[in-house]
């Protein structure tokens, strides 16, 4: 079945109807570009100067200041009949939304100076129509008319086919990048946090895995610092919920603000933030990261009057040289790390211990195990006595 475009052979009159089939399909691919909008607004232009005796076409849409071209072909014509005028007709057509044709470009009147560019242009005539945009606003094709020959009403019509379809294909342009938009918004939530909008756990084991493929191929050591606030429930009890997540953001910031160029801050949830740092070299340097997040956190904080005074337990794990170690267990080292200094009293950071799988092959080259005693030999069996 075909599609039914509303004009019959003899509405185009001379035109070629094999090239406006090519301009027609030539919408769908512009449609799929990076730049769709861009794109389908150039090939607009492009076809009505291919199909129609015009010496230009120019796609304005409103702006502050007057209108703002999208897209031209033709020798910079609208830029010249533009130039310097606060109104002409094509501000007509975005106001009013109704096509123009101005033809009598010897007389005075309104729009005399763009009159007078468009004659000395050598032009004819200028035909403007309207074109409705994916938000509704209207913008304006114009049409330099060289008069060679005239444009008749199967011009005309092409012409208004043509912005039609644009039109249509503008608006699906549209269409799509507001699901394309919509579907960033919601990988971005997918992986940040609600309230302080760092990063989440998806994110953070991401960065942890890359940071590991990153030190296999250089001399780097990357350190994970888990960290979590001591006392944090008795803020959430005296000051409820929503002062609790401002604390938090606040909290967040203070961290942020110590933190090293590359330096990842993500919150697990509650009272947990992580820090991830990829350039560690040395464990002091991933030490000193730590106090420096011990340090920012222990003025008091407050918030909307309400004062709390806020400390941290930090773990600090680090990956080693020999270890073949993956994100899990550099996560589990941090978390165990930090739990120690936990339970040391808190305001304080702890050492991750080294590693079950390096530890293991430590005691494997110290020391092999010890042998047995020799098992017993094999008793050979016979036949029974009588």
């Amino acid at each position: 079945m075909g599609l039914d475009l509303g004009i019959r052979p003899a509405d185009l009159g001379g035109t070629d109807g094999r090239a406006l089939a090519d301009v027609l399909v030539g919408f769908t691919p512009a449609l799929l570009t990076d730049r769709p909008v861009d794109d389908i607004s150039r090939h607009l232009c492009e076809g009505l100067s291919r199909l129609l005796p015009v010496a230009g076409v120019t796609l304005m849409v409103p702006a502050s200041g007057g209108p703002r071209t999208l897209a031209e072909d033709g020798a910079g014509v609208a830029r010249w009949l533009h130039a310097g005028l606060e109104q002409s007709p094509a501000d007509r057509v975005l106001a009013t939304g109704e096509p123009l044709r101005l033809l009598d470009l010897a007389g005075g009147g309104r729009w005399c100076t763009y009159r007078a560019r468009a004659r000395s242009a050598g032009l004819a005539g200028v035909s403007v129509l309207p074109l409705i945009l994916a938000d509704g606003r209207t913008a304006a094709v114009e049409l330099y008319e060289t008069g060679s020959p005239a444009l008749d009403q199967a011009h005309l019509a092409v012409a208004h086919l043509l912005t039609d379809v644009a039109a249509a294909h503008l608006r699906t342009a549209g269409e799509v990048d507001d699901l394309r938009r919509a579907g960033e918004r919601g990988w971005g939530l997918a992986l940040h946090d609600p309230v302080t909008g760092l990063p989440n756990r998806l994110l953070l084991i991401e960065r942890v895995r890359h940071a590991l493929g990153r030190a296999s191929r250089e001399a780097l050591r990357p350190a994970v610092l888990f960290c979590d606030l001591d006392g944090f429930k008795a803020v959430n009890d005296r000051f409820g919920h929503a002062a609790g997540d401002r604390f938090l953001n606040a909290v967040a910031d203070r961290l942020l603000g110590v933190l090293r160029p590359g330096d990842t801050l993500a919150r697990m949830g509650g009272d947990e933030f992580v820090v991830l740092c990829e350039d560690v070299r040395t464990v002091p340097d991933a030490v000193a990261v730590a106090r420096r997040l011990l340090d920012t956190l222990a003025p008091p904080f407050e918030i909307d009057h309400c004062r709390a005074a806020l400390s941290a337990s930090v773990g600090v794990a680090v990956r080693h040289e020999e270890a073949g170690e993956d994100v899990d267990g550099l996560l589990r080292r941090a978390d165990l790390a930090m739990y120690r200094a936990k339970r040391r009293g808190g305001a304080r950071l702890a050492l991750a211990r080294r590693s079950f799988s390096v530890a293991a092959r430590h005691r494997g080259r110290a020391a092999p195990p010890p042998a047995g005693p020799p098992p017993p030999a094999p008793v050979a069996a016979g036949p029974p006595r009588r």
